[in-house]
């Protein structure tokens, strides 16, 4: 896996089995893209101060592929293009200005593509400041219009 993301994880506090589930995610998720794996997002929530993630997503280069994986409770991988599918944001915010998270800062992306695929992202703290990276990168560039 590429340092950025490892760092990446590794500033939102993850440890062990969720960095050794996301390293074996993102080896299958490299597999479905041969030009690799461009961003990678953790979303997560907020449970009595403790930061729990609930799925990793992926991103790739060459395809437009969206790589939703669950970390522990399920084998689940769900891959879909967002490429030029983009129907619907829904954003959700609490305490974030869309330019620099503070502790108390929450944001919820709904993502919605003209296949009926509705997917959620969650970030708390300094993670909204990615998640909102990924909503311009990803998203707003594959809106239908």
């Amino acid at each position: 896996m590429k340092k950025e993301f490892t760092e990446y994880l590794e500033s939102l506090g993850m440890r062990r089995p969720y960095l050794d589930r996301t390293e074996e995610l993102y080896r299958v998720a490299d597999q479905m893209s041969p030009a690799g794996i461009e961003d990678v997002f953790v979303s997560e929530y907020l449970d009595d101060g403790v930061r729990t993630p609930q799925s990793i997503w992926f991103f790739t280069t060459d395809l437009g592929y969206a790589i939703e994986a669950h970390f522990i409770e399920n084998d689940q991988i769900d891959i879909f293009t967002i490429k030029g599918r983009v129907k619907n944001i829904v954003v959700r915010k609490k305490d974030y200005d869309f330019k620099s998270a503070t502790e108390k800062s929450r944001l919820n992306i709904r993502l919605k593509t003209d296949l009926d695929i509705e997917r959620e992202m969650k970030a708390s703290k300094e993670n909204c400041d990615r998640l909102w990276r990924i909503v311009l990168t990803h998203f707003k560039n594959n809106l239908l219009y």
